[in-house]
């Protein structure tokens, strides 16, 4: 099995080009990244062109508190991406490689990456970790902006948002007619969810009868007006709606 590992010394200097970097592989396959030559006892060395990008500059100095809230926010992408099965190489690549990312990008990856395996850290763990980071300038002095994938992750955001509403809206819009004459409860379920095209399930048997009509009314009055007859409760989750019986 190959592992990723990324060590990215301190940089030196203020807004400075790196000299280069190597990627280093030691005799298990284990690969890291490192801006001195490799210890190779058993492995090998890479050495990869200049590195064109600054690097963190103000090393040490305090960040203030909105450039650290960016910093925590772009922490959850990444530790979402490492734990969804991406690697540290793949989302240095994905955003510009070793002689083009952003280097307070890179140094964040760096530090997320090194809490991969370990189950036991939660994302808001690892959120607060950075934000006390951040804060005594372990990435470089950053203001907000710096970290150009905030803009990405707010768009996809934004995206998501859009879709979610247009699909709540969708979802209200429907009207249906329905004409339940001592229908099974079962029954008349699953025939509104096929008209509402909302997944409603009953979580557990049931003896009740439905019998209701009622024509072009919004799906959730039809669902609301079987709720009250029969004490049942809704509990949503996801896209689904459970039934079941009211605590008395």
């Amino acid at each position: 099995m190959r592992y990723l590992v990324l060590v990215i010394l301190a940089f030196s200097g203020v807004g400075t080009a790196v000299a280069g970097a190597y990627k280093c592989t030691n005799a298990e396959g284990r690969i890291s990244y490192s801006q001195i030559p490799c210890a190779t006892t058993g492995g090998r060395q890479q050495k990869l062109p200049s590195y064109g990008g600054s690097s963190p500059a103000g090393a040490g100095m305090a960040n203030s508190a909105s450039a650290c809230a960016e910093v925590a926010y772009v922490a959850t992408y990444i530790e979402d991406a490492l734990r969804g099965g991406q690697d540290a190489q793949s989302l240095i690549a994905r955003h510009g490689g070793i002689n083009g990312i952003n280097p307070h990008f890179l140094s964040l990856i760096n530090y997320v990456n090194g809490f991969r395996y370990d189950s036991s850290i939660t994302s808001a763990r690892i959120s607060d970790l950075a934000i006390t980071k951040c804060k005594g300038g372990g990435f470089g002095q950053l203001q907000v902006g710096d970290l150009p994938i905030v803009d990405e992750m707010q768009e996809i955001e934004r995206a998501r948002q859009t879709s979610r509403e247009q699909a709540m809206v969708a979802m209200h819009a429907q009207a249906v007619s329905v004409d339940y004459r001592d229908t099974p409860l079962a029954t008349a379920l699953e025939d509104l969810s096929a008209r509402a095209g909302v997944e409603i399930v009953l979580e557990e048997p049931s003896p009740l009868r439905v019998t209701m009509q009622l024509a072009n009314v919004p799906w959730q009055q039809v669902l609301s007006g079987i709720l009250l007859t029969h004490n049942l409760q809704m509990r949503p989750v996801g896209k689904r709606l459970y039934i079941s019986a009211a605590p008395h």
